[in-house]
């Protein structure tokens, strides 16, 4: 069963505003639990929570076809199947991560923060460092990914917080969903006027063979399949002009905004919580994507010649950097190690139509580049014919190039790879650039025509 423990309601948001500045139980640690728990807090109702969103918008990849399938859930795509968005939105998974900015000149903060400490630490020394972890310091096979497991609460963005649950923790046979128990984590009150920068990501459900956490930053090393969406972020830095646009309404007055930009050194502190200003992460794309079509471009081959398969050469490794000190690291960075990955639901045959491009498969998602080689795999039928004079001979070959475009293939952007097929002679390709930027046509070489 579930445990939601509902620890603030809309009535009482008011009140607790009010009692902002004078109520010292206001910034309460962690997690409320009546109960008791060695590593929570005790502290009354009136603790004020965090509030983490995403920037609903920067998921989307704006294609104009489905999006792609396979092991992951691949691209979030809202234009071509609105219902099918939504499930892949609210099914989808986001770790939030949030690290100390402030340094004092003495004191205990004097230090730089150290990223590679945990917040359920087991000697409770992460708390000046980090205010947003995973709940556990050792991370076991069963939870991989770090930082602190969120789900979208609507479509607006919110996200509610949840426990980091393993499958050691839970009977075998217990549902997803009910090891997901929600939870609400707080403020410190220990560090109040602390400015914590805030860091998310995304990776559906990639393999994370590795994790390295420095004092300097974060980083997973991760499995790039085709399938899934990688993306991270941060929240925006806190400053005057940010406050006057995205927070119009609760920080009108200028001697306020100073005080929540003084106060968390330009990052996000109890005090711009209490006034309603709360981070709101701006994840970005990593990877780009190609959607594949064939068109055949000889009339007496129609219904002859079909295509089971595109892959396409590119890494499959990268290191993925979730948080860091100098936010210019957060990305991912590839290994250079290039295999060639199929595009998903290739293994369909499809059957050409003469000029009337097919697609084939789903959009594959790939690390940027300058180019990719491209693998296709071909059947023709009818290259030869038996005694009776009655087509039944059947070829299969491999057509290979490589596609480029103009500036290269960048993340965030789909791209339409179409592939031209001259019967048994060759193929050609171009690509071409959908609607998150205006672009042109690209031309591939390929070494001979077949």
């Amino acid at each position: 069963m579930k445990k939601i423990y509902h620890i603030i309601s809309l009535m009482l948001m008011g009140a607790v505003v009010l009692l902002g500045q004078s109520c010292g139980s206001l910034y309460a640690d962690n997690e409320y639990i009546p109960d008791g728990n060695s590593n929570r807090n005790y502290e009354d109702y009136t603790s004020y929570p965090i509030y983490v969103t995403l920037n609903y918008n920067s998921l989307i990849y704006q294609s104009t076809d489905i999006q792609s399938k396979g092991v992951g859930s691949g691209a979030f795509d809202k234009v071509n199947d609105p219902l099918g968005f939504d499930k892949h939105y609210a099914d989808a998974k986001f770790y939030v991560l949030a690290y100390r900015k402030t340094v004092t000149k003495e004191g205990e903060l004097s230090t730089l923060p150290d990223f590679s400490k945990l917040m359920y630490s087991s000697n409770n020394d992460g708390k000046k460092d980090c205010l947003l972890s995973t709940d556990r310091e050792v991370i076991t096979a069963t939870t991989q990914q770090v930082g602190k497991l969120t789900k979208p609460e609507n479509k607006g963005g919110a996200l509610k917080m949840l426990r980091n649950v393993t499958w050691e923790d839970a009977p075998a046979g217990t549902a997803d969903a009910d090891r997901e128990e929600e939870m609400t984590h707080y403020w410190s009150k220990t560090y109040d006027e602390v400015g914590y920068n805030f860091f998310g990501y995304y990776i559906d459900n990639a393999e994370v063979y590795d994790i390295e956490r420095t004092s300097d930053k974060v980083t997973l090393s991760v499995e790039l399949n085709g399938t899934n969406d990688i993306m991270v972020g941060t929240a925006p830095e806190v400053t005057d002009s940010m406050l006057k646009v995205d927070f119009p309404t609760s920080v009108q007055e200028e001697s306020v905004r100073k005080e929540i930009i003084k106060r968390g050194d330009g990052a996000y502190s109890t005090y711009g919580a209490i006034h309603s200003v709360e981070p709101r992460i701006d994840l970005k794309h990593c990877l780009t994507q190609l959607i594949f079509r064939a068109n055949l471009l000889d009339e007496d081959r129609e219904g002859k010649i079909s295509v089971t398969n595109i892959e396409v050469l590119s890494e499959r490794k990268g290191d993925l950097t979730v948080a860091a000190r100098n936010e210019d690291e957060i990305g991912l960075s590839v290994n250079g190690d290039k295999t060639w990955t199929s595009i998903p639901d290739g293994g369909i045959v499809q059957e050409l139509k003469y000029e009337t491009p097919v697609k084939i498969g789903s959009g594959i998602l790939l690390p940027e580049a300058e180019s990719y080689d491209i693998s296709m795999k071909v059947i023709e039928k009818g290259l030869k014919t038996n005694q009776s004079g009655t087509e039944e001979e059947y070829m299969t070959s491999t057509r290979e190039g490589t596609v480029t475009f103009e500036g290269g293939f960048k993340a965030g952007v789909t791209y339409y790879v179409t592939v031209s097929v001259y019967g048994s002679t060759g193929i050609d390709l171009q690509a071409t650039l959908t609607p998150w930027k205006n672009g042109g046509e690209a031309t591939v070489d390929f070494p001979d025509k077949y």
